[in-house]
This record gives structure tokens, sequence and C-alpha cells, in this order.
């Protein structure tokens, strides 16, 4: 489906108009940016099933009813990934928007949402199925480590950054889902120690589990545990962008 960008001018400065037809119907949003409106223009001609901007037929559908029924065309399998709930895939019809009014200063957030996006093309019982999503987090809340300091490390910077903004996206179900004998602080250190080992070569899946990892159950609950922040994190970033990147620090 095609969509026109119109220039016009008001009096508080310019702005862009997006036109597109809804089932014969013209429709017509406005963006004081035009990399804004560049950007809501591209989800309308290249994604024709989203029920709120092109096809009225679908507006009773939720978000949870197109996924459960797009999981149902993948095959067996897929099910055994670990996925958000009901509640959670209703919200991304928001983060979706979100998203398409990111602009250029959060590429971080971009490129980490496409290295979650690949994660799916790894066979999850696989070591790099963990580590693919860790550098989807390392990517988004982490930077270069200052030379010879202990406490600006990788895994610091994410077991600060990443209990934040669990509890401001209210899953604090997440820190506490390893049980209550287990810190969150302690998870994510021993999750880097699996981590390591994994990059490394010191252990591989299908060996048994580090004896000092036991916390972590296995790699199975370990993998889903990381998918689960992975998830809620980037969330959380698209609806906080500015805070995300506070978090993250300096760019290269």
């Amino acid at each position: 489906m095609k969509a026109s960008i119109h220039k016009r001018q008001v009096k508080t400065g310019v702005r862009y108009d997006v036109r597109y037809r809804v089932n014969g119907r013209q429709r017509e949003k406005s963006f004081k940016k035009k990399v804004d409106a560049v950007k809501f223009r591209a989800t309308v001609e290249a994604d024709p099933a989203r029920g709120d901007s092109i096809d009225d037929r679908r507006s009773n559908q939720t978000v949870a009813e197109f996924a459960e029924a797009w999981f149902a065309t993948l095959g067996d399998g897929v099910r055994a990934v670990p996925s958000v709930g009901a509640a959670e895939l209703n919200r991304l019809s928001a983060l979706v928007h979100l998203y398409s009014t990111l602009s250029d200063n959060h590429s971080r957030i971009q490129r980490a949402l496409t290295l979650f996006e690949e994660c799916d093309d790894i066979k999850p019982a696989s070591g790099m199925w963990l580590l693919a999503h860790f550098s989807t987090l390392e990517a988004l809340l982490t930077h270069k480590p200052k030379m010879g300091d202990p406490a600006d490390s990788l895994g610091r910077q994410l077991r600060t950054s990443v209990p934040l903004l669990l509890r401001r996206a209210t899953r604090t179900d997440l820190l506490e889902s390893l049980g209550p004998q287990v810190s969150f602080d302690t998870a994510m250190k021993k999750l880097y120690d699996l981590r390591s080992l994994l990059t490394h070569g010191g252990w591989q899946v299908g060996e048994e589990f580090p004896p000092h990892l036991t916390v972590l159950g296995d790699y199975g609950r370990a993998s889903g545990f990381v998918r689960g922040i992975v998830k809620a994190v980037l969330a959380q970033a698209l609806e906080e962008p500015e805070l995300a990147l506070y978090l993250a620090g300096p760019t290269p």
C-alpha cells in the first residue's frame, strides 16, 4: 500500500502529513519532523497487516490473538522457546508505535532490537542462543569499560542497569524468579560466569551443568531467564529511550 508525505506551513513552523488509504478511505497523520513522517510511511507501506492503520476489518483482533495464530503456523518446537504472556503481547501494539518514532539519536536501541530479532535465527538449545541474548543486553546497556577499573566491567554495568529497568517495568517477577534464596545480583554474576564458560570453551551444552552454577537450575532455565530479561528490558527501553541511553553511558 502506497503512502505519501505532504509538507505544509503552519503558524508554529512546518508539519509533514502522511496520507494513505484504509478500505478506500483516505487517512492522514501529521508529524513535526520529516524523519518521523518517513518512518511512519515506511510502516504503512511495509506492514499491511497492522490493524490500527491499514485494515479496519482486523481492528477487533488483539495482538495476543494475532501472535497465537502466527505461532500456530510455525510448526512444532517454537513453543519451547520462552515467550511472553498475553498481557505483554497486548502491550507490543504500543511499542511498535514507539519504535517507529525513535530518532537517529536512538540508534543504540534500534541496533539492540535488530540483534534480538536475529536471536530467533539461532537454535534455542545451542550455546550461541544464550550468547546472542547477552550480546543484545550489552549492545543496549553497556559501554567500553574503563581500563583498570573493575567497577566499570560489563558485568557490573549490567548488574546496575538491568534491575533498575526491570523495576520501572514492574517486572519484579523476573527479579525473583530464581527463588528468594538467590539475589538478582548473584543470578547475574552466575549468568555472566556461564557466558564466559561458553565464550571461552570452558563448558558446552550437553555436558553436565557446572556445579558452581546450580543456583541457575540448568541451561534451559538459565536461557529462559535471560530471554525474559532481554524482552522486558527492550520493552522498557522503547518506553524510556533517554533513560536507557543514560544507563548505557558514553558511546564509542
